[in-house]
Protein backbone atom coordinates (compact mmCIF):
# COMPACT_ATOMS: atom_id res chain seq x y z
CA UNK A 1 0.00 0.00 0.00
CA UNK A 2 3.19 2.52 0.52
CA UNK A 3 3.75 2.92 -2.64
CA UNK A 4 0.31 3.87 -3.79
CA UNK A 5 0.31 6.17 -0.69
CA UNK A 6 3.24 8.16 -2.21
CA UNK A 7 1.98 7.72 -5.60
CA UNK A 8 -1.01 10.06 -4.52
CA UNK A 9 1.30 12.55 -2.59
CA UNK A 10 1.88 11.24 1.37
CA UNK A 11 5.21 12.52 1.99
CA UNK A 12 5.70 12.53 5.78
CA UNK A 13 5.06 9.66 8.25
CA UNK A 14 4.48 10.16 12.19
CA UNK A 15 7.41 8.03 13.39
CA UNK A 16 7.13 9.19 16.94
CA UNK A 17 3.70 9.23 18.63
CA UNK A 18 2.87 9.15 22.37
CA UNK A 19 0.91 5.74 21.51
CA UNK A 20 3.68 4.14 19.51
CA UNK A 21 6.14 1.68 21.30
CA UNK A 22 9.41 1.20 20.43
CA UNK A 23 8.87 -1.68 17.39
CA UNK A 24 6.11 0.79 15.92
CA UNK A 25 8.58 3.78 16.16
CA UNK A 26 11.18 1.39 14.01
CA UNK A 27 8.59 0.40 11.54
CA UNK A 28 7.82 3.99 10.57
CA UNK A 29 11.51 5.18 10.18
CA UNK A 30 12.29 2.19 8.18
CA UNK A 31 9.33 2.97 6.19
CA UNK A 32 10.25 6.92 5.71
CA UNK A 33 14.37 5.65 5.16
CA UNK A 34 12.59 2.84 2.41
CA UNK A 35 9.80 5.56 0.38
CA UNK A 36 11.78 9.09 1.15
CA UNK A 37 9.42 10.27 3.62
CA UNK A 38 9.55 13.06 6.01
CA UNK A 39 9.46 11.77 9.97
CA UNK A 40 7.21 13.67 12.01
CA UNK A 41 5.86 13.32 15.74
CA UNK A 42 3.46 14.52 17.88
CA UNK A 43 2.02 14.07 21.47
CA UNK A 44 -1.85 13.08 20.26
CA UNK A 45 -2.77 16.31 22.66
CA UNK A 46 -6.59 17.83 22.26
CA UNK A 47 -6.85 19.64 25.33
CA UNK A 48 -10.00 19.12 27.47
CA UNK A 49 -10.96 15.76 25.31
CA UNK A 50 -7.89 14.13 26.36
CA UNK A 51 -6.66 15.29 30.21
CA UNK A 52 -4.07 12.22 30.65
CA UNK A 53 -2.62 13.26 27.25
CA UNK A 54 0.32 16.42 27.98
CA UNK A 55 1.52 19.20 25.14
CA UNK A 56 4.46 17.61 23.37
CA UNK A 57 5.09 14.80 25.63
CA UNK A 58 2.48 12.45 25.53
CA UNK A 59 0.95 10.10 28.19
CA UNK A 60 2.69 10.24 31.26
CA UNK A 61 5.96 11.84 29.29
CA UNK A 62 6.33 8.72 27.24
CA UNK A 63 7.26 11.01 23.89
CA UNK A 64 10.52 11.49 22.84
CA UNK A 65 11.52 13.50 20.06
CA UNK A 66 14.95 13.84 18.45
CA UNK A 67 16.61 17.23 18.87
CA UNK A 68 16.76 17.50 15.35
CA UNK A 69 13.78 16.69 14.32
CA UNK A 70 11.74 19.79 13.69
CA UNK A 71 15.30 21.05 11.62
CA UNK A 72 15.02 18.18 9.23
CA UNK A 73 11.12 18.70 8.63
CA UNK A 74 11.92 22.48 7.56
CA UNK A 75 15.10 21.53 5.57
CA UNK A 76 12.53 19.68 2.91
Amino acid sequence: MMPELCDAGLNAIEAYHSDHGAEDTELYLELARRYGLMVTGGSDFHGTPKPEVQLGTGCAGNLHLPDDLLEKVERR
